[in-house]
């Protein structure tokens, strides 16, 4: 066994020699990991070859309005619903739609669910977004029955929820399913599991709205997406790249790019979307240790596109990493700006107007209150020497003061009623961190309202030893093992 093992680690070497000599340079990290991927995947060697020969790139053309949509779609609005139609006869069975706010992404995806009526189809949504979903499917088509899928009552029947064409969901409903069927919450001081129905269903379709929500690959949001099963995936998004090119490996990992998304093993021919060690001691794949996978594993996307790019820009193999993105992003991405389509849209000249408004004396005098506080506060950072240590906490008293400079409610009301919920919201409270519906709502005892997994990671990333609650900045003091709250 060690011989072999000798044997490789020669082979590997000459094999990095004649490669240094080639290209007259050192050899970075990811061409050495390259070299050992392919040693035991050699079908990565022509992966990026095969792709641009394979699979053709889908030219946007100029489709058929569908019957049953009451609205007219414009020209390049059809345009995108003939790329949707064939991009899910193709590999990718969906796609990226990147268009850009207000070039109506909404009524295209419609106008595809209108065009090859399927159900159901599952759209995952931001909280705020999801009412004007269910809007512009009522107004825009004849029968399509839409149910919003949110707040406590949600129907848990899977042949009912099936009879619907459209079901409408949040994020944050859809993580907290997936983690009460992964981890389970405590009910009585035990453990309780609970299956999601949205990861039981086999949906025709499911559509992520802004899409960006998922783009960091270990949360449990984007993790509750990749688990979903579907016929057909969108993501849509008019920012699929915010801040790094690593940010688009859960869009592909969503959509189910082979071989993009895969975790490779240099030492054997296994491959994984994630490894499982069902016995905590072995993977289930290849039989290695967790601390071995660890040092064995290689991201595809990491290696080949998102490394490359860090490490040198522009240059040399981030380059051709650049390239190789723009061969995957073709044939799976339609982008579309304002610019572009103008004419089509037929804006007006863009009017900017500067209105400066004043406190009125009561406003004047709540704000510079709420500021010496503030004031004092930052002071206390700088003389105590914390000051990076609490910018988390600094940004909280800025977004106070922003909100008392749009209305003084914003800030009085919300620290007096922190933990009432108001008679006719029928839902769950909102969480103080994220500002979205607080599906696992816990209490702190300075009387406000968090969703756990937020109030978890908020303690677990503050560099303080006692983090500060991050509303009212008193010492925070929460049990993350309490049971939920209910509300009426």
């Amino acid at each position: 066994m060690k011989k072999l093992a000798r044997v490789e680690r020669n082979s590997l070497k000459h094999e990095e020699i004649k490669l240094r000599k080639k290209l007259g340079r050192k050899l970075t990290y990811a061409e050495k990991s390259t070299i050992a991927l392919y040693k035991h995947h050699p079908e990565l060697k022509t992966v990026w070859g095969d792709v641009e020969a394979s699979i053709p790139i889908t030219i946007p053309e100029k489709g058929i309005q569908p019957a049953g949509l009451k609205l007219s779609l414009l020209p390049f609005q059809l345009e995108s619903l003939y790329w949707m139609k064939k991009q899910e006869k193709s590999v990718w069975a969906g796609g990226m739609l990147a268009v850009s706010y207000p070039m109506g992404k909404t009524i295209q995806t419609i106008a595809l669910m209108v065009a090859d009526r399927q159900k159901p189809n599952l759209i995952i949504a931001p909280t705020v977004a999801v009412m004007q979903w269910k809007s512009e499917i009522e107004t825009h088509t004849d029968d399509f029955k839409a149910l919003v899928w949110h707040g406590s009552t949600r129907e848990q029947n899977i042949k009912e929820l099936e009879k619907y064409d459209v079901v409408l969901t949040t994020y944050a409903v859809l993580e907290s399913c997936f983690r009460k069927q992964q981890s389970g919450f405590k009910r009585k001081g035990k453990i309780v599991k609970e299956r999601s129905v949205l990861h039981t269903i086999e949906w025709k379709r499911i559509i992520l709205d802004e899409a960006h929500n998922i783009k960091e690959r270990s949360t449990n949001t984007a993790k509750a997406t990749f688990e979903l099963q579907s016929k057909y995936k969108w993501c849509l998004s008019g920012t699929p790249l915010q801040n790094r090119v690593g940010e688009l490996y859960s869009l592909v990992r969503f959509l189910g790019g082979d071989p993009f998304s895969y975790y490779f093993c240099k030492r054997c021919d296994c491959k994984s979307l994630h490894w499982k060690f069902t016995d905590k001691r072995t993977c289930d794949d290849c039989g290695h240790s967790p601390m071995q996978v660890n040092l064995l594993q290689t991201c595809f996307w990491n290696n080949e596109i998102l490394t490359p790019i860090q490490k040198n820009g522009m240059t040399g193999p981030g380059q051709i990493a650049f390239k190789k993105l723009k061969i995957l992003l073709d044939r799976m991405m339609l982008r579309r700006t304002k610019l572009e389509r103008a004419d089509d849209l037929d804006l007006p000249p863009r009017t900017v107007i500067v209105r400066r408004d004043y406190f009125s004396e009561e406003e004047k005098e709540l704000y510079l209150s709420l500021f010496s506080d503030a004031k004092r506060q930052f002071s206390t950072y700088v003389d105590s020497g914390t000051l990076l240590n609490n910018y988390s906490n600094i940004f909280s008293l800025i977004t106070r003061m922003r909100q008392m400079a749009c209305h003084p409610d914003l800030v009085l009301k919300s620290k007096r009623n922190a933990g009432v919920l108001t008679e006719d919201s029928g839902e769950a409270p909102v969480c103080r961190i994220c500002q979205d519906i607080a599906e696992d709502a816990i209490q702190s005892r300075c009387r406000h309202i968090f969703d756990r997994e937020c109030i978890k990671q908020y303690i677990t990333t503050a560099v303080e030893v006692n983090p500060a609650c991050p509303v009212c900045h008193l010492a925070l003091s929460i049990d993350l093992e309490a049971p939920a709250l209910e509300f009426d």
